[in-house]
């Protein structure tokens, strides 16, 4: 059978069972089950994305045009699904995430690569790293346009960011209203709307690139 098309028949009754789960975790703690460690966190990932968020990131390593001891910072590693990519590119990486529980886990898997670390103030001086990365995480940002500024800031001269983002209403839309924000919080934590029009008319973009569209019939 179709890898994609098993995945698609185990993520219903498993989605049947964790989303309530996620809910009820939620209400009690305030927080994502996602981020609780990385073994849930990349096992719902899988289920959530499936084979699609792999394509993603390795288009994004494609984008970053590597070799090995390129400097590479890493902004929200989170459980280090796209950090192992990178260091098997020899690469010489920083990771950071707000998340403990993460960072101490790829600590014991990856000495001296991980630390905590905040998007909005990040510690390392200018034109420190030839690459930098954001996956997925500008919507987790209050000020994403501070985060930005920080990106380019630590960056050499003729280094570059690849930023990555999903839309603000891809599939979200399609939910009522009344249960859209509490059902995106319980599936990956505070979330908020990244303005792409706001972003552009404050910095000096090379490439803006759709990657991926939604089929509406």
């Amino acid at each position: 059978m179709n890898r994609n098309i098993s995945l698609i028949i185990l993520s219903i009754p498993l989605g049947l069972f964790l989303l309530p789960v996620a809910f009820f975790f939620y209400k009690l703690s305030g927080k994502s089950l996602m981020y609780v460690n990385g073994r849930i966190y990349q096992f719902l990932i899988t289920l959530r994305h499936g084979k699609w968020y792999e394509e993603r990131l390795d288009k994004a390593i494609e984008y970053l045009d590597l070799s090995p001891g390129v400097r590479v910072l890493e902004v929200g590693c989170g459980a280090g699904k796209f950090s192992k990519r990178l260091l098997g590119r020899g690469v010489k990486l920083k990771g950071i995430d707000i998340n403990e529980n993460f960072i101490c886990e790829l600590q014991r898997r990856y000495e001296g690569s991980f630390e905590m670390g905040d998007a909005l103030n990040l510690k390392y001086p200018g034109n420190t790293f030839d690459r930098a990365v954001m996956f997925d995480i500008m919507h987790h940002l209050g000020d994403y346009e501070k985060a930005v500024r920080e990106l380019v800031r630590v960056l050499r001269p003729g280094g570059y960011a690849i930023i990555w983002e999903g839309s603000e209403t891809f599939g979200e839309d399609k939910i009522p209203p009344k249960f859209s924000k509490t059902l995106m919080e319980v599936l990956d934590g505070k979330t908020n709307a990244v303005d792409i029009d706001a972003l552009k008319r404050g910095f000096d973009f090379k490439e803006i690139e759709p990657y991926c569209y939604r089929l509406t019939k």
